[in-house]
């Protein structure tokens, strides 16, 4: 039986849901053999830039209540409590399937290297932030491959939805695809698009991807070990970084981030028409 191995950042607002949802969708298929939660983002930047650029995107009173709502999730993660029917964060998500996660502040760290080639996967599935270096990128027997937020290879970079609604798109992307040094390069396994409403938040949009994403995911792997894959056009390469004062005020001009109804009710009444690529 193929072997599996997640690596998830430490996000309890949506990666409850793909875990749990993973475990229903790839047992019998496919063995999960364990996991790591990526506890920050690899960026080394300063803790200065680092609100700046949190302010910028969220605002004062956004980010303030995101931090309450993420702090009141992690403990309730270490009651391994469910909130709305899932699991309230990312260490119960998987306890509740007999897996303890591996806590790595660093993904590429030896000792992180060492936990997971003693699992011995045969696929590494990436929902992290964190980049994948040469020799983690090697351990996997079949391949690594990483769940994107947005149409590869034209949303390459971070904060795919953000963007990608700042650009008046009208369906918005994931994507996932075998991973190579380059980041998010590497062949096309499976993607799926979602049409965007006028009353679309960006966190609705990331609820609606993140809901939808293991059922993406086991056909990427279904697909993988088929050896059916679309390489991608790397001439419509578009990459965008994280975003500036005045790409963030330019987009709570047209859009909102998120509604404090669809926080506090984890994303109850959310959907969207997935099209079909």
């Amino acid at each position: 039986m193929t072997k599996i191995y997640f690596i998830v950042d430490n996000d309890p607002l949506f990666q409850p849901y793909i875990i749990e949802d993973s475990f229903r969708r790839f047992g019998g298929t496919y063995k999960i053999v364990g996991a790591t939660i990526a506890m920050g983002d690899g960026r080394k930047i300063s803790d200065a830039k680092r609100k700046t650029e949190q302010l910028n995107l969220y605002g004062r009173k956004g980010l303030f209540l995101l931090k309450i709502l993420d702090s009141y999730y992690r403990q309730m993660d270490l009651k391994n409590a469910v909130i709305v029917g899932v699991s309230a964060g990312v260490k119960s998500a998987f306890a509740k399937n007999g897996i303890t996660p591996y806590c790595a502040l660093d993904i590429n760290e030896k000792q992180h290297l060492e936990h997971v080639r003693s699992c011995e996967p045969d696929v590494i599935i990436s929902c992290t932030h964190q980049i994948f270096k040469r020799e983690l990128l090697g351990i996997a027997k079949i391949a690594c491959i990483n769940k994107h937020t947005g149409d590869l290879p034209g949303y390459a970079g971070v904060l795919s939805v953000f963007w990608a609604m700042l650009n008046d798109e009208k369906i918005i992307y994931q994507t996932v695809h075998i991973m190579e040094e380059r980041l998010d390069a590497g062949a096309i396994l499976a993607k799926e698009g979602y049409t965007v409403s006028a009353e679309d938040t960006m966190y609705g949009i990331y609820a609606v991807q993140f809901r939808n994403a293991a059922r993406l995911l086991k056909d990427a792997v279904d697909r993988l070990l088929g050896n059916e894959k679309s390489e991608m056009d790397m001439s419509k390469r578009g990459y965008y970084s994280y975003p500036g004062k005045e790409a963030c005020k330019a987009f709570r001009k047209k859009r909102k981030l998120f509604t404090v109804r669809e926080l506090m009710t984890r994303w109850a009444k959310v959907d969207s028409k997935i099209v079909e690529v």
